[in-house]
């Protein structure tokens, strides 16, 4: 939930940064989460950073296959 939860804010809100992501989740998770995930998404060509003076990040065109897994999953589970 948290992989769809993120790729969520990031893709409705392309330049946000970690302190935007932390507001949104109202401050429920920690910044280091944050940057994991965002390591990780970065790393998979699921998003790319923006901005040359504040470093904010934005979905790419193939962010959706990010939740490929999950959606296979919970089809899984309706049946």
């Amino acid at each position: 939930m948290f992989v769809v939860c993120m790729t969520f804010l990031v893709t409705s809100r392309p330049g946000i940064t970690v302190h935007g992501i932390l507001a949104a989740m109202k401050h429920k998770i920690w910044a280091f989460e944050v940057e994991l995930f965002l390591g990780w998404a970065i790393e998979s060509g699921a998003v790319r950073e923006v901005g040359a003076v504040e470093k904010g990040y934005m979905a790419t065109e193939w962010w959706w296959m990010a939740l490929a897994p999950y959606a296979a999953t919970s089809a899984e589970e309706s049946d």
